[in-house]
């Protein structure tokens, strides 16, 4: 386990926040059978843990058991959960070798993955959509 610090971990923790902002709600009562797994990891809230402090391990648990929800998802959004998926694992393997970088290939790891963030906000979107539809969830 290797904990780490500095501004670069911080930003990139920013980065999974943002990535799943609008990834927060409870379920209503007529919903589909996968939302309580949608539930369970859309708050992210042991990877920023684990990521804040610095704990590998515990960050990429975190990121195999969303990327096995993803594995799981309906048909209809597998696709989108997938890709977000591969996004998380993007943003945490970023700020878990961060300190390990030379500036100028973490500047260039950044912007890489600043341009992936920006082409999942589709798939986010479409997730959205369906937790509220199928869910009775807003995710805002």
């Amino acid at each position: 386990m290797r904990h780490t610090t500095g501004p670069g971990r911080t930003a990139l923790s920013v980065a999974v926040a943002a990535l799943f902002s609008l990834l927060v709600g409870a379920c209503g009562e007529d919903q589909h059978p996968w939302c309580a797994e949608l539930e369970s990891v859309v708050q992210l809230d042991e990877l920023a843990s684990s990521m804040a402090s610095g704990d590998t391990e515990a960050a990429a648990g975190e990121v195999e058991h969303f990327s096995e929800v993803a594995a799981e998802a309906p048909g209809e959004i597998r696709a989108e959960m997938q890709a977000v998926a591969e996004a998380l694992d993007q943003v945490v393997e970023v700020a878990l070798t961060g300190a390990d970088a030379a500036p100028d290939d973490l500047e260039l790891r950044r912007e890489a993955l600043n341009d992936e963030l920006g082409r999942v906000t589709d798939d986010v979107a479409t997730v959205s959509s369906w937790a509220e539809t199928e869910c009775g969830v807003r995710l805002t």
